[in-house]
């Protein structure tokens, strides 16, 4: 990680001290070529039944890696390749869907399933818990420049 150095002068008056600052700047979460593929290969999942399989996981797993990149990119004012590939591959759509599902899921079957969830595979339930969350703040991240 890098570090670019600012530094704040100003004139002989003496107004300001100056200053010196310096902002990490990190390397992309996904590079441009990288998100695309990514995005593209987005999928909805059309049974609620689906979730917590490997499938799901994997895409998971991408949505999360989106969202650093999209957060990255609006923190630092820098190209929202993200955002121009789900609009490009019309996949906005797909992560309001799959916004939905999880919800459906969290709502509806999570009550039924937490005791057993807890007790064999309490990081499993905690990604499928941690999805909504993670898809969120991926259109908050995305809606950002709307």
């Amino acid at each position: 990680m890098g570090k670019i150095t600012e530094v704040h002068a100003t004139s002989s008056s003496g107004i300001s001290t100056g200053t010196v600052e310096e902002k990490n700047v990190g390397a992309p979460v996904l590079l441009a070529p990288d998100a695309e593929r990514v995005v593209e290969g987005l999928q909805p999942f059309t049974k609620v039944s689906d979730i917590g399989n490997l499938d799901w996981f994997s895409q998971h797993m991408n949505i999360q890696k989106l969202n650093l990149q999209a957060h990255q990119s609006v923190s630092m004012s820098s190209d929202n390749y993200v955002l121009e590939n789900m609009v490009t591959y019309e996949k906005l759509p797909v992560v309001v869907h799959e916004l939905i599902m999880i919800e459906a899921w969290r709502t509806n079957l999570f009550p039924l399933l937490q005791e057993d969830l807890a007790q064999k595979c309490g990081i499993k339930a905690y990604h499928m818990l941690y999805h909504e969350a993670t898809l969120c703040n991926l259109l908050e991240d995305l809606l950002y420049y709307v």
